[in-house]
């Protein structure tokens, strides 16, 4: 095998291993570099090196320690709820709802916006952008990314919505394209 076959290897495995934490801080919630190395089977090095990548690039955040009786207590992991947040938009047939959130995933009901589903393809997308715009104002972290919900069949190669029952205003568009 050759070094750059190599490189190419490890850089898949220290991807599979984040997203393997990722996906036990979302099953468990908070943790320490000590319960995800018992929990993933991982070694204490490759938990650490993980984490450390997944703190530096923003998608956790590090806690303070509960208290202990005995030993020395290790920081806490969660998934970054301040520091980092992603958008959600639901568009159904007579109404949208548009979310910001944290990676931890929880809702409230002061960063969620609703409205009803315009009659245009035009104005549900400027109606769209509208309420982002908003909740991204009000945000405290990183915009890390959106992800829209129609309800219908979508071509995943042309990235449109090929047939929305209900919906026929968004079908055949693209909501990334205007």
């Amino acid at each position: 095998m050759s070094f750059k076959e190599n490189r190419i290897g490890s850089s898949l495995l220290r991807r599979i291993n984040e997203r393997r934490l990722l996906e036990l801080i979302q099953q468990l919630g908070s943790s320490s570099r000590a319960g995800l190395t018992r929990a993933s089977g991982m070694t204490a090095p490759t938990v650490s090196k993980a984490v450390d990548s997944l703190l530096k690039r923003g998608l956790l955040e590090e806690l303070e320690p509960i208290d202990q009786v005995l030993g020395r207590p290790g920081r806490l992991v969660r998934m970054a709820s301040d520091s980092a947040v992603v958008l959600g938009v639901v568009i159904d047939a007579s109404s949208c709802c548009v979310v910001a959130t944290g990676l931890d995933g929880n809702v409230t009901e002061a960063n969620t916006e609703r409205l009803q589903t315009p009659d245009t393809y035009a104005s549900l997308l400027d109606s769209l952008e509208a309420h982002c715009r908003h909740l991204m104002a009000g945000a405290t972290g990183t915009i890390r990314g959106i992800c829209v919900s129609v309800p219908g069949l979508v071509n995943e190669r042309l990235q449109e919505i090929v047939f929305s029952p209900n919906l026929h205003l968004t079908n055949s568009w693209a909501p990334s394209v205007r």
